[in-house]
């Protein structure tokens, strides 16, 4: 099913983002989502966050930022994976990611194309970073956070923290249902 839908931060006086309607997909599964509350844009499209009626719901809302969202509240898994698929230049994004408004835990994921590298603190502010290839010596540059008029820093990040995209997205999925790291991969203390 095609949808088409417009910014709602731009009505709301956020003029900066993309006021252009444009067309989104939805699996069957997600065109029983009702209830558009603001626009984030996917891969190749923007979709609506939606409120979840029936399963999939979250525990409690996730708050998370990337590149051009400082703070939105994620209500189900579904919204959650499609937020996770924003990419912006050089087929990159930067995920925080908190339960409710509490500062820890949090998970930080830096996404370039297929790889991310994760970073994770506990409710007590222990930091650790998902481990890759620890053989990796080389260092791989993740872009990160708008520093001044849309230049983004680049982060150097370790290459043996670089780990698939797929498990980057299980470390989220296994963060935002209970605050803990994913068991799926190895973590080193930072």
């Amino acid at each position: 099913m095609d949808v088409d839908f417009v910014d709602p931060l731009y009505l709301m006086g956020a003029g900066h983002h993309n006021i252009a309607s444009r067309k989104c997909t939805q699996t069957p599964a997600e065109s029983s989502l009702v209830g558009a509350c603001i626009a984030i844009a996917c891969r190749k499209c923007e979709i609506s966050v939606f409120e979840l009626k029936g399963t999939g719901c979250m525990p409690r809302s996730i708050h998370c930022e990337d590149f051009e969202v400082d703070d939105t509240l994620i209500p189900d898994e579904a919204t959650l994976c499609c937020f996770l698929e924003r990419r912006f230049e050089g087929d990159s994004n930067r995920f925080i990611l908190s339960l409710g408004r509490a500062v820890f835990p949090n998970i930080t994921l830096f996404v370039k194309g297929n790889e991310c590298v994760v970073h994770y603190v506990s409710k007590d502010g222990e930091p650790y970073i998902a481990a890759g290839d620890r053989d990796r010596r080389d260092s791989v540059p993740f872009k990160d956070y708008y520093i001044t008029r849309g230049i983004r820093d680049v982060s150097d990040m370790p290459g043996g923290a670089i780990i698939p995209w797929r498990l980057g997205k299980q470390c989220v999925l296994e963060f935002v249902k209970n605050g803990e790291r994913f068991s799926g991969v190895e973590w080193e203390d930072l």
